[in-house]
């Protein structure tokens, strides 16, 4: 699957719309990359040459990585002095899967296309997080 024909142009990522653009042979800072966000353009690049397992993965990855910034785990790794628990990680990625299912639903379906289609249930009121 050629997923620059079938993918949404824009990831949404709760407080704002990611771009999402396909680019041929991506470089940053000089190196080969299958994918890359841009936090300050809020774009997310991917490697157009890429396809099947590899792409669906970079795809899946990038926007991991939108989602775990807006779950404030967004540091660069020479700034992040974070120390996390299994229990911290597993909180956290839960929650950025189920933004990531409930805000982008079109994308969801293309990169899992074998999982059941649940519609989001409305969060109740009383919920404290």
């Amino acid at each position: 699957m050629k997923y620059s024909e079938v993918c949404p142009k824009t990831f949404n990522a709760g407080y704002t719309q990611y771009k999402i653009v396909f680019e041929k042979n991506l470089l940053c800072s000089g190196e080969g990359l299958y994918g890359h966000v841009n936090f300050q353009e809020e774009t997310i690049t991917i490697d157009d040459s890429i396809e099947g397992s590899v792409a669906r993965s970079t795809i899946i990855h990038e926007c991991m990585h939108v989602m775990l910034d807006t779950l404030g785990l967004g540091a660069p790794e020479e700034e992040n002095n974070l120390t996390v628990t299994n229990e911290v990680v597993t909180e956290s990625t839960t929650r950025a899967m189920m933004m990531f299912h409930s805000l982008n639903l079109e994308l969801w379906n293309i990169l899992f296309p074998s999982t059941i289609i649940f519609t989001p249930d409305p969060v109740p009121n009383d919920l404290h997080i």
